[in-house]
């Protein structure tokens, strides 16, 4: 007879605690208490925009162009503010 070894796997991995009371359903006795709870780490919330876009625009089944746009229209606006101090001297100016 063959054993197989017990797999100890942490199930917090898959656990879904209820949640934190949503904001809209906040009383404002409890805002301090609520906002103590919270993690204010711009790591953090700059992973969660990332991968909230990323499955919503990027790994889809049927994509359009909606992602592809959003990344041309990043780079031209990232571009541009780069190179802002020469786009200043383009403005149109009244020579009269």
């Amino acid at each position: 007879m063959i054993t197989l070894p017990i797999l100890k796997i942490s199930f917090s991995i898959w656990y879904q605690h209820k949640g934190d009371v949503p904001f809209g359903e906040l009383k404002l006795v409890d805002v301090p208490a609520w906002l103590s709870r919270r993690t204010f780490n711009p790591y953090r919330t700059v992973n969660r925009a990332f991968w909230r876009w990323n499955i919503k625009y990027f790994d889809v089944k049927k994509g359009g162009l909606a992602w592809t746009m959003q990344l041309a229209f990043v780079i031209s606006f990232t571009t541009f503010i780069i190179r802002y101090d020469h786009h200043q001297y383009e403005r149109h100016a009244k020579y009269h």
